[in-house]
């Protein structure tokens, strides 16, 4: 059983080192933004959508990831909006960050990351998945707080064409693109709530992401949905 369990052991490490050896040998000649085409994050994603609009005078701000140098250093876009409903008058924070490049030194941060770097105590992470853009889109969703801020958090990445969720599918889908000699490139949508009631603001922050992307140039939706959904036999984390 112990020499089953070393030989099992070996395969899988012999795996990995050819997915990373074949992604430095590569150098991942092209990057997938040059296939797909870069447009301006402001400009995609309306001000004004369903019964939301940006508010003038938000009274929360957004948390930012990490220090600004390393935004800088990460990413090659970042925006960041408060909306309120015209409704309810709630408001939801929008933090959408893109970055070329997404190698093990530039990844995306995810927010179980950004949230303690600035001082929030983690409560609780889940998985789940939402229709967003005629698709079930796998999604985070995590509860962070500060002093009396209580703020709900749902998040997804895509990467290239794909939505991933966890270390292992980025790691496998960035070496699989980098063997056709493709560099990945990465967008984190996260949107959040101040909020005490669990229920009722996750199910705001799902209309609000549907309303969004319900929005958007029917062309420019796979690029925040992904046009696949990325996965693996096993654990995603």
């Amino acid at each position: 059983m112990k020499v089953r369990t070393n030989r099992l052991l070996l395969m899988t490490w012999c795996f990995w080192l050819v997915l990373e050896g074949g992604a430095i040998y590569l150098r991942q000649r092209t990057e997938y933004a040059a296939i797909i085409g870069v447009h301006d994050l402001s400009d995609i994603v309306p001000k004004e959508f369903g019964g939301w609009e940006v508010a003038t005078n938000a009274p929360t701000t957004i948390v930012n990831p990490l220090l600004r140098q390393s935004v800088n250093d990460t990413y090659d876009e970042t925006l960041s909006r408060t909306y309120v409903n015209r409704t309810n008058g709630h408001y939801v924070m929008l933090s959408i960050a893109y970055g070329r490049d997404q190698s093990h030194d530039k990844q995306i941060h995810k927010p179980e990351v950004c949230y303690p770097s600035q001082g929030f105590q983690l409560g609780w992470i889940k998985n789940s998945q939402f229709m967003f853009g005629g698709r079930e889109v796998p999604v985070t969703i995590l509860h962070a707080s500060k002093g009396s801020r209580s703020e709900y958090i749902i998040y997804w990445i895509v990467e290239g064409d794909s939505v991933v969720r966890g270390a292992t599918q980025q790691n496998v889908r960035r070496a699989l693109l980098a063997l056709r000699g493709i560099r990945e490139d990465g967008i984190l949508l996260r949107v959040s709530e101040i909020s005490s009631d669990e229920n009722a603001s996750i199910e705001i922050l799902r209309e609000f992401v549907a309303s969004m992307i319900g929005s958007l140039d029917p062309a420019m939706q796979s690029k925040f949905v992904g046009s696949n959904i990325f996965t693996l036999v096993g654990r995603s984390h």
